[in-house]
């Protein structure tokens, strides 16, 4: 196939974020961020408002509010899909965990500031997505081959973070700051 412009477009997540914020925005829809969701309840009728029940980010206890729609964005692991009464999943679960870690990092890696995909035979793949505010997006393999079961514990930060210097070495790879997102 032959094309004219051979470029990607990559609209990282904030872009897509501000654009529906600021649509919502103009139709009068607040959106509230980091009110971790607990439960919600339907009323008898399909067509009532369900009640939401969330962490305050103000007081840190649990508060509600009503909604006709209740959409879950939380993740592989969501508490939305977990409260919804007879659902299922479909299809089998991947054995393959990834941790995926949003940051802004340090390297010498050359060319980590455009979508980039790095393997290493031994240690795994990172998938790199540049994200708003110098950020990247590294979703990060974290049992290549399915070797060994990886305990809760191995899949937090810091052994997410080590996996990812191995997978990237003999290059550096640093972060000024970093924080788990959803896996």
């Amino acid at each position: 196939m032959n094309v004219k412009d051979p470029y990607i477009l990559l609209v990282h997540q904030g872009m897509v974020e501000d654009v529906l914020l600021d649509d919502m925005s103009q139709r009068g829809v607040e959106v509230s961020r980091s009110s971790p969701f607990i439960t919600y309840k339907a009323e008898s009728s399909t067509e009532g408002p369900l009640e939401i029940t969330y962490t305050s980010p103000k007081t840190g206890q649990p508060a509600t509010l009503k909604s006709k729609y209740l959409v879950g964005c939380d993740g592989a692991h969501s508490k939305v899909r977990k409260a919804i009464p007879d659902l299922a999943m479909e299809g089998e679960p991947s054995k393959a965990p990834w941790g995926v870690l949003d940051g802004v990092i340090t390297t010498d890696f050359p060319d980590l500031w455009s979508k980039v995909v790095i393997h290493s035979e031994t240690k795994g793949t990172i998938l790199c997505i540049p994200r708003e505010r110098n950020m990247t997006r590294l979703y990060i393999e974290l049992n290549a081959g399915f070797e060994d079961t990886l305990t809760t514990e191995e899949q937090r930060r810091d052994f997410v973070i080590t996996r990812a210097q191995e997978i990237i070495a003999p290059y550096k790879l640093e972060w000024e700051s970093v924080g788990m997102a959803s896996r």
